[in-house]
C-alpha cells in the first residue's frame, strides 16, 4: 500500500520537475520513504544501485520518474 505522505510528496516533486526546468528532480528517478526523498538518480538502474548501497528497505519505497504527469493517462504502444 502506498503511504499517503509519500504520494503527496511525489505529486509535488513531479509538478516541480515539470514546471521548473532547473529543478534538481527534472528528468530524474526518485525514491521516497516515510515522507522524505531517500534516493535520486538519472535512471532506474542508478536508482536501484543507490538504494542497495544505502541499504534502503525497498519493500516500502515509492519509486517514480519525476518529470512524468501521473494525473494524465499515458498510452504506450499501439492498439491491436
Amino acid at each position: 500500500m502506498v503511504d499517503e505522505t509519500d504520494l503527496a510528496l511525489a505529486m509535488r516533486i513531479s509538478e516541480e520537475a515539470r514546471n521548473t526546468p532547473g529543478s534538481a528532480y527534472a528528468g530524474k528517478c526518485v525514491a521516497l520513504l516515510d515522507g522524505r526523498v531517500c534516493a535520486v538518480a538519472d535512471d532506474w538502474e542508478g536508482l536501484i544501485d543507490r538504494m542497495r548501497q544505502d541499504a534502503i528497505d525497498t519493500s516500502r519505497v515509492l519509486l517514480f520518474e519525476a518529470s512524468i504527469d501521473y494525473t494524465e493517462v499515458q498510452y504506450i504502444g499501439s492498439a491491436c
